[in-house]
């Protein structure tokens, strides 16, 4: 470590010397509070005193990281595939914007490059997955001033532009999940496994409800990381442990949701969308 953070405070130096290199001072500074930490505290959107930046961010990567095993497992080794290219090119927008407005690299897109592939299905080609991410990233978030100005997801942002623009890549096609052995471990994808229904469809057209058991532990289609029930409740309960997120928010969106239901559709309601 003594190696790294030397060789960042040359590269300091040099940029002073050279106007050149100094425009892209937004990526060493991000390259430095990665490795040794921030001193900052966030404003908009999370006032919350004593927080800073780069904890609020690792901690909700922290709890994403259950569902991101999980995803690896069951849908195989092209997940990785589907991860990197999300966070490279929406890394190439946010430095971009970093660079040109002379600021530093905001540690969101720590969260976006991650969430945004985690709601997209597993069968999605990469060259998708990189114009979504670098809509969503530029046009959720970048246009409005960056991190803590944005009205919108930029994940959200992305994910629905793929949606109105490839309905039929994004609704139609859903591949079945690895469910034996160390499933997707060990191969790149499930290619052989094709079906046309996630478990919500196939409840809205037919009344059918899948089991219980596969909802809450992933034995079903959907998207790359929803179907891992389990690890998104512990990602959730781990959040608001930490103080990241007030436990009110969850609880009033379901009751929200849950309001006006008859019991029986209630039930499979909350089993679905958990």
């Amino acid at each position: 470590m003594q190696f790294i953070k030397k060789t960042i405070d040359n590269l300091y130096i040099l940029m002073g010397k050279n106007k050149y290199l100094a425009k892209f001072k937004p990526v060493l500074v991000a390259t430095d509070e990665f490795f040794f930490g921030t001193d900052k505290v966030t404003t908009l959107p999370h006032i919350v005193d004593s927080l800073d930046i780069k904890r609020f961010m690792s901690m909700v990567v922290i709890a994403l990281i259950p569902v991101t095993l999980a995803s690896v497992y069951f849908w195989g080794l092209r997940i990785l595939a589907i991860i990197a290219v999300s966070y490279i090119f929406g890394g190439l927008v946010e430095v971009a914007f970093a660079i040109t407005r002379k600021k530093e690299i905001h540690e969101g897109f720590l969260v976006t490059g991650l969430i945004f592939p985690l709601i997209l299905p597993p069968t999605i080609p990469l060259w998708m997955v990189a114009v979504g991410v670098m809509f969503g990233v530029l046009f959720g978030k970048e246009v409005f001033g960056g991190t803590g100005r944005n009205i919108f997801n930029p994940a959200i942002v992305g994910r629905i532009f793929l949606s109105i623009a490839f309905p039929k890549i994004m609704s139609t096609y859903w591949q079945l999940p690895f469910s034996s052995g160390l499933g997707g471990l060990l191969h790149y994808q499930n290619i052989d496994a094709i079906t046309s229904a996630t478990p919500l469809a196939i409840f809205k057209n037919q009344g059918i409800i899948a089991s219980y058991k596969g909802l809450l532990l992933g034995f079903n289609t959907g998207c790359i990381g929803e179907t891992f029930r389990i690890g998104i409740i512990a990602g959730g309960i781990f959040l608001i442990l930490v103080k990241i997120v007030d436990w009110r928010i969850p609880l009033a969106y379901r009751i929200y949701i849950s309001y006006g239901e008859e019991s029986a559709g209630l039930t499979v309601r909350l089993t679905l969308i958990l």
